[in-house]
């Protein structure tokens, strides 16, 4: 009997040990992990969403990437194609285009594209270094999540200025955007007049038709041209390339 009651008090001796290094575990696993979501807790929301990206450019150059850093803000209205309004009162003039004034032909539309992509959204703003302000307007890049995005938390990749550039709502300006981005915005602008929109679009304007060479309205592959006739004017590489994927005079 006594041995029994020794093997009893044994086994209860282990079960405590084995409860009070189990409780000994848990609490430095719990504060672990209270440390844990009390230093993501201390983050900004920037450098959260800077977490997720994977960017290491330092020169912003609108390549439909996520860009570390900037200040994380939101927009109060579209003052116009090329201006916004944050919530804070600041003015933002936006990098690298000039979009038609409220009164002018495109302007309006100009003012509602812009309202359409960022109004009433959190939108990162971005400094160029060495450039801050003209007059009360602040110098900035906007990047903006893509609206169609159906994402929870979607990444910080459209740059405002590229689209309403190559939408044909604005044209380039040169007002102290980085090197980079300017020859990505004006790559940009050369496809917008072939959009029917903006200020390429009646009554701004008039859009360009692709391969329309002799500039008469008319795609050059959609009219009947005869290699073997006299004085054939054909478009720039018709007979070593581009052109002869449409099997009308190659």
């Amino acid at each position: 009997m006594a041995r029994k009651n020794n093997a009893a008090a044994g086994c209860l001796w282990l079960l405590g040990l084995f409860v009070v290094v189990a409780a000994c575990n848990g609490i430095t696993g719990g504060g672990d992990a209270e440390e844990t979501t009390t230093a993501q807790a201390q983050k900004s929301p920037i450098e959260l969403l800077d977490e997720r990206c994977h960017n290491d450019d330092i020169v912003y150059e609108a390549d439909r990437t996520c860009f570390k850093g900037g200040e994380l803000v939101t927009v109060k209205r579209a003052v116009d194609g090329d201006t916004v309004e944050l919530a804070d009162g600041r003015l933002v003039r936006l990098f690298g285009f000039d979009a038609p004034e409220p009164d002018q032909c495109a302007g309006p539309g100009a003012t509602e594209y812009v309202r359409g992509q960022v109004e009433g959204r959190q939108v990162k703003i971005i400094a160029e270094s060495g450039v801050d302000k003209v007059k009360d307007e602040f110098l900035r890049y906007i990047q903006y999540p893509d609206p169609a995005s159906v994402l929870e938390s979607p990444l910080f990749t459209e740059d405002l200025g590229r689209n309403v550039v190559s939408t044909g709502w604005a044209k380039v300006y040169e007002n102290g955007a980085n090197s980079k981005y300017q020859k990505a915005i004006t790559f940009s602008a050369e496809y917008a007049p072939y959009h029917p929109e903006g200020m390429y679009a009646p009554p701004c304007g008039k859009p360009k038709v692709y391969g329309d060479d002799d500039g008469n309205g008319t795609a050059d592959w959609e009219e009947h041209v005869s290699v073997n006739g006299p004085n054939v004017n054909l478009p720039d590489g018709a007979l070593t390339g581009g052109f002869c994927a449409h099997r009308r005079w190659c």
